[in-house]
């Protein structure tokens, strides 16, 4: 039995009437009798009881089609499926990011891609930079947002944006009524960052921030978390430093001001695994260029579809993008 044979019983079945359903089927009506009667053949049940002016179910029939029926459907919804998982259209993403990724780059690409996907499922992870890139490596997530790491063959860093620094300091501090901080000024002060075993790239560029202005910090306090970090410098431990987007994420205590001339940015980058054939992944890839602008991505052939709405200049990666409320920037 094939599936044709399903689908020209179900064609009588609906009409009954064989001259009707042939026209449908776009077959000429002696055939479509031949296959109905080796469908009954090969059952050895009569589905249909025919007369000189009329066609009807039998029992056997009418049990018959709906199971027919039944099945048509599901291998239509599994074609469409399989169609849709190829392009992309369909499946589910994990997805890891720090808090300067929320509030910037990932709300409207979460948005955009919503838009275009709306049968992609999202997973979100918020990680430290550290266990995201491992997560990623051991295939736990798709992609992520990371501040970079340094070159690994089974990963792939693509910058998608670049802020400055910003200090931030107890309300209480000396400096706080400063409208901008000369760096240099808070080389006494102990310094709260993220530990370089969490996130070993921003741990570095925030030594290298202070010693682009003179002085490496003398002490330095742990804190792995956003809020752990504002905390301490709202109990007036240090001070810290941390991407211009964590402003938008404001702690009570702490007040975050612009440096003089930053001679060191942060970049945060998007990261993948390069062998991943994912059509999923692959769209994904195709609107975060959308959203955030053109990316050097190598060996990456995003899916063909119509139905993709390609209207609209991309926004540049320098472009102010849009803020969402809420976790604060993280390491």
């Amino acid at each position: 039995m094939e599936l044709r044979h399903l689908r020209y019983f179900v064609a009588v079945a609906e009409d009954m009437h064989f001259g009707r359903a042939a026209k449908r089927l776009h077959i000429v009506q002696p055939a479509l009798s031949k296959q109905i009667a080796a469908l009954e053949r090969e059952l050895g049940v009569m589905l249909i009881s025919r007369t000189k002016h009329r066609i009807a179910f039998t029992p056997a029939g009418r049990a018959f089609f709906e199971e027919a029926l039944d099945i048509l459907r599901r291998v239509d919804h599994a074609t469409r499926t399989a169609k849709m998982t190829e392009s992309g259209a369909i499946g589910s993403l994990d997805i890891g990011f720090n808090g300067p990724a929320m509030l910037t780059v990932l709300p409207p690409l979460l948005r955009e891609h919503h838009r275009r996907f709306p049968g992609v499922r999202f997973v979100l992870h918020e990680l430290p930079s550290a266990p995201l890139v491992r997560s990623l490596k051991d295939g736990a997530l798709d992609a992520g947002f990371v501040y970079p790491f340094p070159p690994d063959e089974m990963l792939q860093f693509v910058t998608v944006l670049r802020e400055p620094f910003v200090v931030g300091l107890p309300e209480s501090h000396r400096l706080a009524a400063e409208s901008a901080i000369d760096l240099a000024d808070c080389a006494d002060d102990t310094f709260v960052l993220v530990s370089r075993s969490g996130s070993p790239g921003f741990f570095d560029r925030c030594l290298a921030l202070c010693q682009g202005y003179g002085f490496s910090p003398a002490v330095i306090e742990e804190g792995n978390s956003p809020a752990a970090r504002y905390g301490m410098v709202s109990a007036g431990i240090g001070v810290t430093v941390v991407a211009e987007s964590g402003v938008h994420a404001p702690f009570p205590g702490v007040v975050f001001r612009p440096l003089v001339d930053p001679s060191v940015d942060v970049e945060l980058a998007f990261a993948y695994r390069p062998t991943d054939d994912s059509a999923a992944l692959a769209a994904l890839i195709q609107t975060l260029q959308e959203v955030v602008g053109p990316l050097e991505i190598p060996s990456v052939e995003p899916p063909a579809r119509d139905e993709l709405d390609t209207d609209g200049e991309p926004e540049g990666h320098d472009d102010q993008t849009e803020a969402a409320q809420g976790t604060a920037a993280s390491g």
